[in-house]
């Protein structure tokens, strides 16, 4: 059976840049799963999303604070709605959301931002990947990678035993190129 192949790094990499609202909240540590987009079995895809995955990290984006508000941003300059009401619309997800908010009390405590590296290659471990950056006030590595290697669907996924620092991705060279013409960090 193929599996979906799954990574960590726990940190920011240099010269990102977090969303808006990340900074606004303060919230300083970053965790990514990175989630390859190729399979052998479903080569037929440009791109292969793994829902489940995506359905999990949401699952855990609920437990993170009793009676948090979870909203989901779809796409760029798409306005924020209840995750309830996304899925409701949504019977089968083609694409993850670009931002997921937690909020408790009005106060953003996590925030699962969607780094698309599908698109653009991208330096490794990120090539070829959706990731799934998580900010918060505090280190969810262990509790993230614990509620993913407990899911019912962990059958189908690998998933790596280490977490990687940050910095261990180096830029394409013509990532490099365009960041440097463009002044861009990603």
């Amino acid at each position: 059976m193929e599996k979906t192949s799954i990574r960590f790094v726990a940190g920011i990499e240099p010269r990102q840049r977090p969303p808006a609202a990340v900074k606004t909240a303060g919230l300083r540590h970053r965790f990514a799963v990175i989630q390859d987009t190729y399979r052998p079995d479903k080569a037929s895809q440009a791109a292969y999303f793994d829902e489940a995955l995506w359905r999990r990290l949401l699952a855990f984006a609920r437990e993170t604070a009793p009676d948090a508000q979870v909203r989901i941003v779809a796409c760029d300059r798409a306005k924020e709605m209840d995750a309830a009401d996304f899925l409701a619309t949504s019977a089968s997800i083609e694409e993850p959301p670009a931002l997921l908010f937690v909020r408790a009390n009005g106060t953003l405590v996590l925030c699962i931002e969607t780094e698309y590296w599908t698109q653009v290659g991208g330096p490794w471990p990120y090539h070829d990947s959706y990731s799934y950056a998580m900010w918060s006030n505090d280190d969810v590595s262990a509790r993230v990678i614990r509620f993913l290697r407990e899911a019912d669907a962990s059958a189908s996924w690998d998933i790596a035993s280490d977490v990687l620092a940050p910095g261990t991705a180096k830029p394409s060279p013509v990532r490099w190129l365009w960041a440097r013409l463009t002044g861009a960090s990603r």
